[in-house]
């Protein structure tokens, strides 16, 4: 569409560019309240968030230093731990989940399925069938801005597989065998990914 409204209710936050709305010349401290903010948090509750945040992006002391000194990795850390602790009712997430190393990676797929599992509606933009089937739902596949299918998860990929591979059957194989899912399990280590039917 290139019109239209949409009304939402509650707090949205967006994991798009991670990057985004970090002053390298600020602390990490810094930075985390002002991204709690600018994703709807008042001071004083992002203030109170701020251990939370210090404690999920791992960064210790480093978290009192200014980010110019920080890996592209810690930054990536400080934002995605920054946002998740905004408390969203609404978290958009386009393909940003590999942040870090694979231990966190793990942790922020925990965080983001546990924020699912206490209601917070999750948009996921993938291109990538595992985390589709693993986080969502419903499914829907856009093609030059049109709906091509809307669905269970599993039959979006399906479809989505059969007009985009030239031999459907590789990776329908690799579907109907259990994709291994990027979602961890409740004691953290990863569950398989649901069959197709």
């Amino acid at each position: 569409p290139t019109s239209g409204h949409v009304h939402v209710q509650g707090r949205v936050a967006a994991l798009i560019d991670l990057a985004a709305g970090i002053d390298p010349r600020f602390s990490g401290r810094e930075n985390a309240l002002l991204l709690m903010m600018l994703a709807g948090r008042g001071r004083a509750e992002a203030r109170a968030a701020l251990p939370e945040v210090r404690a999920f992006s791992g960064l210790g002391d480093a978290f009192e230093a200014p980010v110019q000194r920080y890996s592209t990795g810690m930054t990536l850390r400080l934002a995605f731990s920054a946002i998740m602790a905004s408390d969203p009712d609404v978290l958009l997430v386009d393909e940003v989940l590999a942040v870090g190393d694979a231990f966190f990676q793990q942790r922020c797929l925990l965080r983001v399925r546990q924020l699912q599992d206490r209601g917070t509606t999750v948009v996921l933009v993938s291109h990538d069938p595992s985390a589709i089937l693993g986080f969502c739902d419903r499914a829907m596949w856009l093609e030059h801005g049109r709906v091509a299918c809307s669905g269970e998860p599993a039959k979006v990929v399906r479809e989505y597989t059969a007009a985009h591979y030239r031999d459907p059957g590789s990776l329908e194989a690799t579907l109907e065998d259990g994709l291994p899912t990027l979602v961890p399990g409740a004691d953290g280590a990863p569950e398989p990914a649901s069959r197709l039917p």
